[in-house]
């Protein structure tokens, strides 16, 4: 599902928005001590839409459309075309739309870049980031990690799996939405909920401080780091395969007794001996 520049650019809104609410010292020195919003203007108290309709041009070059003047210099980045007058209003826009398609087609085959690039001051560190995924990551953060972080008492990760339930136990599915809606899984055992809370956690936290550095949505999923604890169990694991392997093996020469032998082969478990006179021509006996 592709997704408008304006939907991706309405999660960073919200996000920074979120960011000024926070408490979190990263957070606030980084919102403090610079003036990279400065052209959002009063950002926080404004609805998204109003703001966007305002301050768009922030994340794309405006290019209007006009009629060439005689004598003006082609330019690549722009699609021309000639219509006599003798065309009817009506004709003209279905003509020029599938003109332009085609040509616009052919632009992206060839130069194997997006149909859309979007120069601005601000611009998204990554365009294809999961759109759909933030309006959860955004749920988390609004009503269950700063509520509990601001509170100033010291929450351990089962308070923030309570509170994420009772939160998306109430949420509706979007119909836009493909991906289940996190924390509603009865059949989910309490580990693997604390292990969603704990990543939820981290989102939260790298993204508000990312977005108050004027990064967004920037790194926000740390590499996952094994701890002492895991790499001794491995290891305890292996060594464990290790013995039973060596102990289930079967050997390339049976020396067990006859209890041991394979009723089905009467050969099974003996050693062929081998003839003294083994090489040598066999002597001929003559029957007298």
């Amino acid at each position: 599902m592709n997704n408008s520049l304006k939907e991706k650019i309405r999660y960073w809104f919200e996000f920074l928005q979120l960011a000024n609410e926070s408490k979190d010292p990263i957070v606030v020195n980084a919102l403090r001590n610079n003036d990279i919003y400065e052209k959002w203007g009063d950002y926080q108290k404004a609805k998204f839409n109003s703001w966007w309709s305002i301050n768009s041009s922030l994340f794309k070059n405006e290019q209007v459309l006009s009629i060439p003047l005689v004598g003006e210099i082609v330019d690549s980045e722009f699609f021309y075309v000639k219509i006599p007058f003798t065309y009817a209003p009506t004709s003209v826009g279905k003509i020029v739309a599938n003109i332009y398609d085609r040509e616009l087609t052919k632009r992206v085959q060839r130069t194997k870049k997006s149909r859309k690039i979007y120069q601005g001051d601000f611009k998204l560190t990554s365009s294809e980031y999961q759109v759909a995924q933030f309006h959860y990551y955004l749920v988390f953060t609004r009503d269950v990690y700063l509520p509990l972080m601001n509170s100033g008492s010291k929450n351990k990760n089962q308070d923030f799996l309570q509170k994420s339930k009772e939160v998306f136990g109430k949420l509706k599915k979007k119909s836009t939405l493909k991906r289940e809606i996190p924390f509603t899984n009865k059949n989910a055992s309490n580990d693997s909920d604390l292990r969603l809370v704990r990543r939820y956690r981290q989102y939260a936290e790298k993204l508000l401080r990312n977005v108050a550095q004027g990064d967004f949505p920037g790194d926000y999923e740390e590499t996952f780091i094994k701890n002492q604890s895991q790499i001794r169990a491995e290891k305890v694991e292996k060594k464990r395969d290790v013995i039973f392997n060596k102990s289930n093996r079967t050997p390339k020469y049976s020396r067990t007794g006859p209890e041991k032998r394979n009723p089905d082969d009467p050969y099974a478990g003996s050693i062929r001996k081998t003839r003294s006179d083994k090489g040598l021509p066999r002597k001929k006996i003559v029957l007298s």
